[in-house]
């Protein structure tokens, strides 16, 4: 059950579409979105987000686990 509106308005499939460093979408024609790239941190995945001009790196950190 959705706890705010904005719950109420996120998509039920939140998948990210996946790139690779070289097919990024131009950065001007996807702003403010996320995208996956495979090889965007110097090889390793990583995730990006568009500001207009650019694709900045969200870099993955290590994996989850239960405390």
């Amino acid at each position: 059950m959705p706890n705010s509106v904005a719950d109420a308005d996120f998509p039920l499939d939140p998948h990210l579409q996946s790139f690779t460093v070289a097919n990024v979408p131009a950065a001007a024609d996807w702003k403010h979105r996320i995208i996956f790239v495979t090889n965007g941190a110097t090889g390793d995945p990583c995730l990006a987000v568009s500001d207009g001009p650019d694709w900045l790196q969200i870099a993955l950190g290590a994996a989850i686990a239960a405390a």
